[in-house]
């Protein structure tokens, strides 16, 4: 399980994107 952090680290920058896209999207 060598590869457990970077792809938790990848799904938080993901999760993280993804809201500030959607507060960016709202008015």
């Amino acid at each position: 399980m060598t590869y457990r952090p970077a792809l938790f680290a990848l799904l938080l920058g993901l999760s993280v994107i993804g809201l500030s896209a959607c507060q960016s999207d709202n008015p």
